[in-house]
């Protein structure tokens, strides 16, 4: 199979990135780069066993070791490394006629690779024997396998340092060991440790102060008594301090209080008429005695009571009772005469005596009213009128009130006990003066005559 190909191989010659070649289906070109002595080894064959002769040709100006055989060796010109890239022809002819091939040779500067380094902050990291910091950014000229230039460009990045925080607690005046180092409370202490990429890792370690608990308790016992809290005999009114250990095993502070339960006094007072007993608890109490009886209230205290008994008083009344001279009067179902004195006893609400004392007095007496010598009408609403004063609702079968002036002239009368006399005198005012009073009378009571004379004196 014969073919023509117009367009060639390409190769990358030193120093280049790369090199690459295309090969044909008739025609096989082999080749490699010799960097250090700047030449290219060429090697073609076709795949057909036919006779064949070989020429390889140069468009620029370098210089094969021998350009009539298959396998040869060119070496680039001058010009050909100043244009950066070159033709090579290569003609083959064999019974299928003759076959061109070119193959253009390019060459290009290295392009650099970047690398990008990490190490710890504060420390160096070395690269083909150099020591590089962080932050350093640099190219190394290497050789690859074909013996050129290869550039790598070397940045150094910084890894973060490990920064934490770390709270410890520990009991009030009390230290804490951490990496073998006694911490007090109130301590900040940094610590430094290498993390998984060998940088330095801060822990900050703060110690912080638990709290002691503090409780109050109060217990209560009967007064001049003790009471037993842990084993420890506490009397009423003492207060005294337990410490403990609680759960995180710090201090538990406990103030025991113990209060004295005040006894239970109590007094009773119960009332007796006299000559009679009062029985409290099984006991019997005269009037006029106190015991005290000793009981054990519901907290198992001392609980007092003070007893005593008074008399209640007898109920003592008097009575004074009226009645006509010559007549009784009946009191209780007992005939009572003027002048009588008698004596009865009565129980009263409370079951006791109660003693009414007697008398007999004659009634519709002369006292039982009395008649003013002085009056003063001057409208004070003070002794403004004359008449009888205090008749207890006496009553007259008889009535007749008469006032005379110093001549004897009546100047006032009534025949009503309630009716007095203003001191005016035919609607004009009396003057200053004595006057003289009449009273006939005669009480409806007993049918007493009262008949009397006197001196009034009128004041202004």
């Amino acid at each position: 199979i014969c073919s023509v190909v117009t367009i060639g191989h390409m190769i990358f010659l030193c120093p280049k990135s790369n090199t690459f070649i295309n090969v044909d289906s008739d025609i096989q070109i082999e080749w490699s780069v010799n960097c250090a002595a700047a030449v290219i080894n060429l090697d073609a064959f076709l795949e057909s066993a036919m006779e064949n002769t070989w020429e390889w040709q140069t468009l620029g100006d370098g210089s094969f070791t021998d350009s009539l055989t298959a396998n040869t060796i060119y070496t680039p010109g001058t010009q050909d490394l100043i244009d950066d890239s070159f033709f090579l022809l290569l003609k083959v002819q064999s019974e299928c006629g003759e076959i061109n091939k070119i193959v253009e040779v390019i060459i290009e500067e290295p392009t650099p690779v970047p690398l990008e380094l990490a190490t710890c902050e504060g420390t160096t990291i070395e690269y083909e024997g150099v020591s590089l910091s962080v932050g350093d950014n640099m190219e190394f000229t290497l050789q690859d396998v074909l013996g050129c230039d290869s550039i790598v460009a070397v940045s150094v990045v910084g890894l973060a340092d490990s920064a934490s925080e770390l709270s410890l607690e520990t009991c009030e005046n009390t230290t804490i060991d951490y990496e073998g180092v006694t911490l007090d409370i109130g301590d900040n202490v940094d610590f430094t440790f290498q993390n998984y990429l060998g940088c330095d890792s801060i822990v900050t370690v703060s110690v912080l102060a638990l709290a002691n608990d503090t409780t109050e308790l109060s217990l209560e016992t009967c007064a001049n008594t003790y009471i037993v809290y842990q084993d420890t005999e506490l009397n009423a009114g003492e207060t005294q301090t337990f410490t403990f250990q609680n759960i995180q095993g710090c201090d538990s502070i406990v103030t025991v209080t113990v209060n004295g339960q005040a006894l239970q006094n109590e007094t009773l007072t119960f009332e007796s008429c006299e000559g009679e007993s009062v029985e409290y608890n099984g006991t019997w109490l005269e009037f006029g005695e106190s015991s005290d009886f000793l009981f054990t209230d519901q907290n198992g205290c001392d609980s007092t009571v003070s007893v005593s008994v008074i008399a209640l008083a007898i109920s003592e009344e008097s009575l004074v009772l009226e009645t006509c001279v010559g007549e009784t009067v009946n009191y209780q179902d007992t005939l009572l005469n003027v002048g009588d004195e008698a004596i009865f006893t009565f129980e009263n609400y409370l079951g006791c005596d109660s003693i009414v004392y007697v008398s007999v007095e004659a009634g519709g007496d002369r006292e039982d009213f009395g008649i003013p010598n002085v009056f003063t009408p001057n409208g004070d609403g003070m002794n403004d009128c004359f008449g009888l004063v205090n008749l207890n609702d006496m009553a007259f079968a008889t009535f007749d009130l008469q006032i005379f002036d110093r001549w004897g002239k009546l100047i006032f009368s009534t025949s009503n006990p309630a009716d007095c006399w203003n001191g005016e005198i035919n609607g004009g005012v009396a003057t200053a003066d004595v006057y003289v009073y009449v009273l006939e009378a005669e009480t409806q009571d007993c049918e007493l005559e009262i008949s009397e004379i006197g001196d009034l004196t009128l004041v202004r």
